[in-house]
């Protein structure tokens, strides 16, 4: 039984993934591309004459406003650094959860403003708890994330009766996928953090795995471990 993998990433960050796990398995797994959330940029102002550092919690936000060159860019985690570097910033990597790159934030104490991009659908109050510890930092929405309906594809293999691992990187995509339930198909989910786990409970998975780190390459370790499994066991 061929397992089918459905990958509910934005379309771009959902072909990446894609790939890495096509160079692994060739055609020993069937993989579906069904983004769940859109990202689209919402207007914002771009005048930052005194900000001196800029905080991204998602790759989504670099990018998604026009900021001054060479400032410091506080990053989630390596992913979203590499996107910040490539895009001129000097960057501080994070330890891949918004609460840890608050707690670094926090440590390292920077001087001057700071500013948190972020979609609109966000977890926890990054500006908020750093202005608590005396810094200063403003909170800018730059981006929607939209919900989407899975795909006919993705629909007719969670009808189906062979296996299917979806992974879910956000609480967000937990949620959408929750709300489109009633699934047949052996499912196995692959979640970020146990935040991402409780979003995702009604969905009635057979299992659910969760990423040793919250970050993009544990998932990519989390998902070939569930997929293996599966491989091995139907051979």
């Amino acid at each position: 039984m061929t397992p089918t993998l459905i990958v509910t990433r934005p379309a771009q960050q959902g072909e990446e993934f894609a790939r890495v796990v096509r160079e692994r398995y060739a055609d020993q797994v069937r993989i579906i591309l069904s983004p769940l959330i859109e990202i689209s940029t919402l207007p914002v102002a771009d005048d930052f004459p005194d900000l001196e550092g800029v905080i991204f919690t998602s790759a989504h936000a670099v990018g998604a406003v026009n900021l001054p060159a060479g400032i410091t860019a506080w990053c989630v985690g390596p992913r979203t650094a590499e996107c910040a570097k490539d895009a001129g910033f000097d960057v501080v990597v994070g330890p891949g959860d918004a609460k840890g790159l608050v707690e670094l934030i926090v440590d390292r104490a920077p001087c001057g403003r700071l500013a948190h991009i972020r979609g609109q659908h966000a977890r926890g109050n990054v500006a908020g708890t750093l202005q608590a510890h005396g810094l200063q930092c403003d909170d800018i929405v730059a981006y929607e994330q939209r919900a989407l309906a899975l795909t006919a594809e993705a629909k007719q293999a969670l009808k189906g009766e062979f296996p299917v691992v979806l992974p879910l990187f956000s609480p967000r995509t937990a949620t959408i996928l929750s709300e489109q339930r009633q699934f047949v198909a052996p499912l196995h989910l692959v979640v970020m953090s146990d935040v991402v786990k409780k979003a995702a409970g009604t969905v009635g998975a057979q299992t659910i795995t969760v990423a040793a780190q919250p970050n993009g390459q544990a998932m990519v370790g989390a998902t070939f471990a569930r997929l293996d499994a599966l491989i091995n066991n139907a051979s």
